[in-house]
């Protein structure tokens, strides 16, 4: 059985690409409509996103989701750069 990664784990490698591209919650909250306390949870783990939040997160930092391949392919690559 494959890996399930933990909404910890989805979140740390959501803070660490919204550092790379040099954002703060603040800036991503506003690209996404949601408050920067909502950032923070996802952050932290403390909220799990759903595939909706996690396009437009993607979107927002510029990350490439391409469209010939199933959403959590997809994702995976994003998140982990492998494949899941």
């Amino acid at each position: 059985m494959k890996k399930i990664f933990s909404s910890k784990e989805i979140g740390w490698k959501l803070r660490k690409l919204r550092l790379q591209a040099g954002w703060t919650q603040e800036r991503l909250s506003e690209q996404i409509g949601v408050s920067v306390q909502q950032i923070q949870n996802y952050e932290s783990g403390a909220n799990k996103m759903n595939t909706d939040r996690l396009q437009q997160l993607a979107n927002a930092l510029d990350v490439p989701v391409h469209p010939s391949l199933p959403i959590v392919t997809r994702l995976c690559r994003w998140l982990w750069k492998k494949s899941c």
